[in-house]
């Protein structure tokens, strides 16, 4: 039998009754599952009565909240019930910090003895701008330094990352003094310098790895206690710097062909150095399913991940234990279809394949040197011809001086394939950023993204609007511009004749 509640002369009924302390005692995931399970599209005449007769703080509350949030259930139909005049101040303000859509929510005052045990905890406190990176990811870069995100740098106050030339497994990553202080510093709330990229992203107003990752990941947001677990379900590797293209915005860092033009023109590190795949055992990659049992995501980056074979290891390792929910995910440039990656791939439940393309035509063909348009093009409609229901297909464009004028063909480009888009932004090298192009002419790039007929677009104006930054490396543009033209026999102001105008204006 329901029970049933009588509320301002109007009934009604109790889907679901919990005294919110009883949460300190029970499993992390809990709460987020019982709120789960009591989700509706809709709701009637129903009421969420949560009573708070035990002793609980805010972040038991913010916590509550942001699972309603993220669920999305009303507020309107949740009913608080507690003896203690302070919840209700404590109720209000989580529910309209969290739920920003609809923050009202019934409190009422019950009069009952307030109890003085407590069994109030830590496991609910997270701060809200805790990210599930460090204690999610592991992340390997074409040096072989082992992190937890691709967007930290690197400061002197963090511990030196391990390497993977130099562990016997990938446990010893995951228990590095590096990660640890990083995890450390996000249970302590702190708003850490070496994650600027994500603040600063934020603070313009557009959506953060941070925030994209809290979002995808928001099922084991709430339901993992971060204080007491540590389980690596991601793994982002970069599979050294082997690669048919000389990017524009890219260096010999990471790409093999960039590494081979500029040995012929400046003196380089030796590839050892800045490629571990060099000198790593192909075994390594079998033991990573044994030494990270709790994967769920494996992103595969470069160089280019297709022209990688080695890696093809771990993908039958896991096929083998039949761990076909892993998703999958690749960033590629769009150059390459191996029919060996695709048969190996087809054992998976979930692909995601990200391509970066940045332009199309003669442009493509300058941006990404190596290649031509008329190869990727034939190669991006083979994997249009892919089974949608197991890969999904998404372009992801960086947003530079050289191609933030052609962004609505290529995103026309983009929705003829069926394809998903989403925009990145080069951040270095600086002079190819936005922020270089000179203030005075920012408004002709304003005027072209706010007239193009896609929003996502309309909204990278913001970032000219929302900060005042300027890079002011025109002349250092020039000189890299030119001398990249000089020696591939290219044309800067022949193949971008609006951007010229606008990099060369005083």
């Amino acid at each position: 039998m329901q029970m049933k509640l009588v509320c301002n002369g109007a009934e009604f009924v109790i889907i679901f009754k919990k005294e919110i302390s009883d949460y300190y005692l029970q499993p992390f995931a809990d709460m987020y599952n019982d709120l789960k399970k009591i989700h509706k599209t809709e709701y009637k005449n129903e009421e969420i009565v949560i009573t708070a007769f035990g002793w609980t703080n805010e972040n038991i509350w913010s916590h509550f909240f942001r699972i309603v949030n993220a669920i999305d259930i009303p507020t309107y139909f949740i009913r608080v019930q507690t003896n203690n005049p302070d919840i209700k101040r404590i109720v209000q303000k989580q529910c309209k910090t969290y739920v920003p859509h609809d923050n009202v929510v019934d409190v009422n005052i019950v009069l009952k003895p307030l109890e003085t045990t407590s069994n109030i905890n830590n496991k609910f406190d997270i701060d809200k701008n805790f990210c599930i990176n460090p204690f999610n990811n592991l992340e390997v870069t074409v040096e072989g330094e082992i992190g937890v995100c691709c967007h930290i740098e690197a400061p002197k106050e963090l511990p030196k990352k391990v390497n993977i030339k130099d562990i016997e497994n990938f446990t010893d990553a995951k228990n590095s003094a590096h990660v640890k202080q990083i995890q450390q510093d996000f249970l302590q709330g702190k708003k850490c310098d070496y994650c600027k990229e994500c603040w600063d992203s934020e603070q313009a107003g557009f959506p953060s790895k941070r925030q994209r990752d809290m979002e995808f990941f928001k099922d084991l947001i709430y339901t993992t206690d971060f204080h007491n677990e540590n389980k690596i379900r991601t793994l982002d590797l970069k599979l050294g710097i082997t690669c048919n293209l000389k990017c524009r915005i890219c260096s010999h860092h990471c790409s093999s062909s960039w590494y081979q033009e500029n040995k012929r023109y400046d003196r380089v590190p030796s590839i050892e150095s800045l490629d571990y795949g060099y000198t790593l055992s192909r075994k390594t990659w079998a033991n990573v399913v044994k030494d990270l049992p709790d994967l769920k995501t494996i992103n595969y980056a470069g160089g280019e991940p297709f022209l990688d074979r080695t890696h093809l290891l771990m993908l039958q390792s896991l096929l083998e234990l039949g761990k076909t929910d892993v998703h999958i995910h690749y960033n590629t440039n769009g150059t390459q279809y191996s029919e060996q990656h695709i048969e190996v791939l087809n054992g998976f439940d979930e692909v995601s394949i990200t391509f970066s393309i940045d332009n199309i035509g003669k442009r493509f063909d300058y941006e990404r040197h190596g290649s031509s348009w008329e190869i990727v093009d034939k190669t991006l409609k083979r994997y249009a011809l892919l089974d949608r229901n197991r890969y999904r297909l998404e372009f992801f464009p960086t947003v530079s001086v050289f191609n933030v004028l052609d962004l609505e063909k290529i995103t026309d480009y983009c929705s003829e394939l069926g394809f998903e888009i989403s925009y990145g932004f080069v951040d270095t090298p600086k002079e190819f950023s936005l922020y270089n192009v000179p203030p005075s002419q920012r408004y002709k790039i304003v005027e072209y993204l706010n007239a193009s007929k896609y929003e996502k677009i309309r909204t990278i104006a913001g970032r000219f609007t929302k900060q005042d930054v300027y890079h002011n490396q025109r002349e250092k543009f020039w000189e890299n511009v030119n001398r990249i033209d000089l020696r591939r026999n290219e044309n800067f102001s022949a193949t971008y004749p609006e951007m010229y105008e606008i990099m060369y204006a005083t």
